[in-house]
């Protein structure tokens, strides 16, 4: 068993990570020293750890983690597939901030000073139903 801070040497996480995980529910540790209350790992979970960070730097979130630790290898490789879905959305809305970024540098370039936004302009009816008038209760 090792104590915590060997335990984040032998890993290379850092203390402050494996207590976050520990409060999280991620990465309990394998006992917990009922006099001195330091937290004690086993080399048996540096697997499970090893997958917390996996999953961690592929984007997932604490609570997406927590899920994906208790699912079986078909619903993980589900949920990694709507995450890779979800990062190629988001690199496509970046490109597309890209694009607009690069046309507002070109008209500036191009002594443009005024940039183009598409505005329309659309007119709406007035609804009458809606208003009402005074009445005179004077009788």
């Amino acid at each position: 068993m090792f104590r915590i801070g060997e335990f984040s040497k032998l890993t290379q996480v850092s203390v402050r990570m494996l207590r976050y995980y520990d409060e999280a529910g991620l990465l309990k540790p394998a006992e917990v020293d009922r006099w001195t209350g330091h937290r004690l790992y086993s080399v048996e979970q540096i697997p499970r750890l090893d997958r917390i960070r996996y999953l961690r730097d592929s984007g997932f979130l604490i609570s997406e983690i927590a899920l994906a630790l208790e699912m079986d290898d078909h619903a993980l490789l589900v949920s990694l597939n709507k995450k890779c879905l979800e990062i190629e959305q988001a690199i496509q809305k970046e490109q597309e901030r890209l694009l607009k970024i690069a046309v507002a540098k070109e008209e500036i370039q191009g002594s443009k000073s005024e940039l183009h936004y598409h505005i329309s302009m659309k007119s709406i009816p007035v609804s009458y139903t809606h208003l009402t008038l005074p009445t005179n209760s004077l009788v």
